[in-house]
């Protein structure tokens, strides 16, 4: 009997030990499985960053060497917002990201895209790049990366692959730019349309170094009556990069929703060594727990 119960004892004292570690253990496991507030913080600023960039129809990369400091753009395009609206479709978006994604979330959010709504303007660096969109004439829509902080001579690469689907009565596409023979070749435009055309319908242009320099697509029907252009224009003395979209609006049933338009634009530039960093202008003040945060929502630093 004393054997047994001193059997019994002992398998209690184990039991006891074990569901003490398996305690111990599971109160182990949820500490390292857990997120804190400020690492559930970031993974919404990261989830408002990817909406804003599709809702804009834009996404852009920051990057650098030892020389050279670049920025790629990339743009679903033409056609931009109708312009009696905004410049950016933002405002019903923050208003749904402030009521619908902050329930969902449990995040505390006040979304201010004032600046895309009011001028346009999409991405912003520290040296003062901008890229921006204009929608403000009924006719035209026009998107324009700037370089007002640096002057032509800091760029080492200016490219643009611009990618278009033709007017539906289209029959032709003719091209003309002003790029002298024999310049440089560091700005660089590539054009190509979906459309089924004699001549060749992939066309690249280099454009000068510094001097101001045009390159346009003209759209054509059957009986060789314009229809829409597609312009990319660099402004060397401004060091302004500008591609913009007109239509003949005395064509029957054109407008500037005919043509689909999208882009890649990028620039490389000397560095100056300088710490760099990538924004959109748009202010979030974003709330988890203890976690908070308040400022522009950054793609990238370098």
């Amino acid at each position: 009997m004393v054997y047994s119960v001193s059997l019994f004892l002992m398998l209690a004292v184990l039991l006891a030990l074990a569901a003490f570690w398996l305690e111990a253990a599971d109160r182990r496991a949820q500490t390292v499985e857990t997120e804190s507030d400020m690492e559930v913080l970031n993974g919404r600023l990261a989830e408002l960053r990817w909406a804003s960039l599709q809702q804009l129809g834009i996404n852009a990369t920051l990057g650098r060497n030892s020389t050279s400091l670049w920025l790629n753009v990339s743009d679903d395009g033409f056609p931009l917002a109708n312009a009696s609206g905004e410049r950016a479709r933002m405002g019903e978006f923050g208003a749904w990201l402030e009521s619908n994604w902050s329930a969902m979330t449990h995040a505390a959010l006040d979304y201010n895209a004032s600046e895309p709504q009011e001028n346009g303007l999409l991405l912003q660096t520290t040296s003062g790049i901008t890229y921006a969109q204009d929608n403000s004439e009924p006719g035209v829509d026009k998107a324009l990366l700037g370089l007002a902080s640096y002057n032509n001579t800091n760029l080492s690469a200016l490219t643009l692959s611009l990618s278009c689907v033709s007017p539906q009565e289209a029959a032709r596409v003719d091209y003309s730019d002003t790029v002298p023979p024999g310049r440089g070749t560091v700005r660089t435009v590539h054009f190509s349309t979906s459309g089924s055309y004699n001549n060749s319908t992939d066309v690249s242009v280099s454009f000068a170094p510094a001097d101001d320099q045009n390159f346009s697509a003209r759209y054509f029907d059957a009986s060789v009556n314009w229809m829409q252009t597609l312009h990319a224009d660099w402004r060397g003395l401004t060091s302004r990069f500008v591609v913009w979209d007109e239509f003949n609006s005395t064509y029957p049933g054109v407008s500037k929703n005919w043509t689909r338009c999208s882009w890649k634009m990028g620039a490389a530039l000397n560095d100056s060594g300088g710490e760099e960093e990538l924004w959109m202008p748009i202010n979030a003040t974003i709330a988890y727990g203890t976690a908070n945060y308040s400022g522009w929502l950054v793609l990238a630093r370098g």
